[in-house]
């Protein structure tokens, strides 16, 4: 059921099983999970069904970079989390995100990269991964062996080096509608909106029994339970860890200063320009486009080969290809586009015939590929980037070259860190500080990718890749960045597709066994603290360069089976307080601590 927490009275309290702040894809995941085992769920979130126009109070944050812009815009208050925001493009699907799992490579404590190992194997959490397709309406995946009997072909590397992976996609509705929906009609689940967890108490510092939670409106409640789960995301985990702080003055759980560091994201790096020697190529090559391929929505992937990483010390990484007009097709373009907005303001526009001579040219290309791209994406403005650019005919009269998009791991750097600010949000919490940049690694890592890419499209014969010059500025321009942020392309930075990141924010509560290098264990549990787990992408240790949702759905799974296995040990299968009635609250005793 859904409840709004605005309407709570005040200093009242509600009881629970288990107690999950945030309602994005691993809360919602985690609620939905423990369905079967009768146990009573209060889900709280600061949001509501949509994202309040005034939502910038409680996603505020403090922030400090050379190389990135603040990820202000990346954080969602509202039910579904930062799955609202997935933009993907999806072919008749609206938007998505992609999800596949990380890479065995990724649970490895690798020698060249600082703080990485899981604390367990990629074995461990497969059968969580299946269960996490299952979740989220993934169909079966193709393996890389049926490829080559695609209607498309794989770009013909000579080597082993360079490999083509296939990343599936799923429409964000999933999350925010079917989940969502599917977790408020339960009558085991109650979620409250517009209720924001502002403390974690405990007498004792080792045991929290009750959350406090205050509403847009100022109104305050608690909720009490044996078991505390943080689901609010990488910057309100932490924010939430260090703000409950009247015990342990350092906050729970960072007896070893760790909360909020080892923060990481993917940014995404513009790698370079692919121009085939061949431009039937571009006729050849939809595998690199979203389709619907083997019962499934599918787009093949540039990666590194695990020998090569480890060869050539580097982090995991994946580059996908973009393709752009060739001169001809964008010159007619932006010649249309100076018209049209000639036309709407009544001016003139500069050079009349030469423009209208330019869209003139093109207009047999210009009309097939809007059609075409229409038909294929069921949108009535329809764009590139959008996909469905495989179905089209003639598309090497149409693309000149390929943009590359490196998605790169980050390393877990301890200075890269949520703190709290010193400025006060609407609710008078300190808002979390972000302190952000690239590590030597994480540079040396892009550049010999880039170098490794370049080297194998000369080696097979396919053309050549261009690191910067005027397609650059071009890819600048066409993505508003060029004027906004020009110290991005300073010397030897690369330059960003997407300055604030791919909100896949990650790590600043990252698993460890070891107390001393971690923060939770390796059953998410808080070391030092009795009752209180973590799920999503801040228990990452390390990131790979996977889309983390998949790998957040996983974890959030296992996490559920392992509260149910608590739950059952102490109470049967009815859950760890009396009675199977949905919560509701009652009075709170005047000499209760506040």
């Amino acid at each position: 059921m859904l409840r709004d927490g605005g309407k709570a009275p005040e200093g009242s309290e509600v009881a629970c099983d288990v107690c999950i702040v945030g309602a994005g894809p691993a809360g919602l995941t985690l609620a939905n999970e423990l369905l079967a085992s009768r146990v009573r769920v209060v889900l709280l979130d600061s949001g509501g069904r949509d994202r309040p126009r005034e939502s910038g109070q409680r996603e505020e944050i403090e922030f400090s970079s050379p190389h990135f812009v603040s990820p202000q815009q990346t954080r969602r208050r509202q039910l579904g989390g930062m799955a609202a925001g997935w933009d993907a493009p999806l072919p008749r699907r609206g938007l998505g995100a992609r999800l596949l799992p990380l890479d065995p490579i990724d649970f490895e404590a690798r020698s060249w990269v600082p703080r990485s190992g899981w604390p367990f194997k990629f074995d461990e959490l497969a059968p969580f991964y299946e269960r996490a397709r299952m979740l989220c309406g993934l169909g079966p995946l193709a393996p890389p062996d049926d490829l080559a009997s695609d209607a498309f072909d794989e770009l013909p590397f000579v080597g082993r080096t360079i490999l083509t992976g296939l990343d599936q996609f799923a429409p964000r509705e999933l999350v925010t509608r079917t989940l969502v929906d599917r977790v408020i009609r339960s009558s085991a689940v109650t979620v409250f909106e517009n209720a924001t967890v502002t403390r974690l108490r405990t007498s004792d510092g080792v045991t929290v029994t009750t959350a406090s939670v205050r509403s847009p409106r100022g109104t305050s409640f608690s909720v009490r339970a044996p078991v505390f789960v943080l689901a609010g995301g990488a910057i309100e985990n932490a924010r939430l860890l260090l703000l409950s702080n009247e015990v342990r003055p350092a906050g729970l759980g960072n007896e070893h200063d760790n909360v909020g560091r080892y923060y990481m994201d993917h940014p995404y790096v513009i790698a370079g320009f692919f121009t085939p020697g061949d431009p039937q190529l571009f006729n050849r090559v939809g595998l690199y486009d979203v389709g619907r391929r083997h019962g499934a929505l599918l787009a093949g992937r540039l990666r590194v080969s695990e020998a090569t990483m480890r060869r050539d010390r580097l982090l995991n990484s994946g580059m996908s290809l973009q393709p752009r007009p060739n001169e001809s097709f964008a010159a007619a373009t932006r010649s249309f586009g100076v018209l049209r907005r000639a036309a709407m303001l009544r001016e003139p526009a500069v050079a009349i015939p030469a423009n209208v001579a330019a869209v003139v040219r093109a207009t047999p290309s210009l009309v097939s590929t809007a059609v075409g791209l229409a038909w294929h994406q069921r949108r009535l403005r329809p764009a590139l980037r959008y996909g469905g650019w495989s179905q089209l005919r003639d598309n090497h009269r149409r693309f000149g070259y390929f943009a590359v998009i490196l998605q790169p791991e980050q390393v877990p750097d301890p200075e890269n860190r949520v703190t709290l600010g010193e400025r006060r949000d609407a609710l008078g919490q300190p808002v979390p500080r972000l302190r952000w940049r690239w590590s030597e690694l994480d540079l040396a890592s892009i550049s010999g990718v880039r170098d490794l890419l370049g080297l194998e499209i000369q080696r097979a014969g396919l053309g050549e890749l261009e690191r910067g010059g005027p397609k650059l500025a071009l890819e600048l321009e066409r993505a508003g960045l060029a004027p906004a942020m020009p110290e991005l392309d300073g010397e030897g930075l690369p330059a960003l597709l997407m300055p604030e990141g791919a909100h896949h924010h990650l790590g600043t509560t990252r698993m460890h066994r070891d107390p001393a290098q971690g923060v939770v264990d390796e059953n998410c549990r808080v070391h030092g603290v009795a009752n209180v787990f973590v799920a999503g992408g801040s228990v990452f240790p390390t990131s790979g360069f996977a889309n983390p949702t998949l790998t957040i759905v996983a974890l959030a799974i296992r996490l559920a089976d392992h509260i149910a296995a608590l739950a059952a040990a102490v109470n049967g299968t009815v859950g760890f307080v009396p009675g199977t009635a949905a919560p509701n609250f009652t009075s709170t005793p005047p000499d209760r601590e506040r």
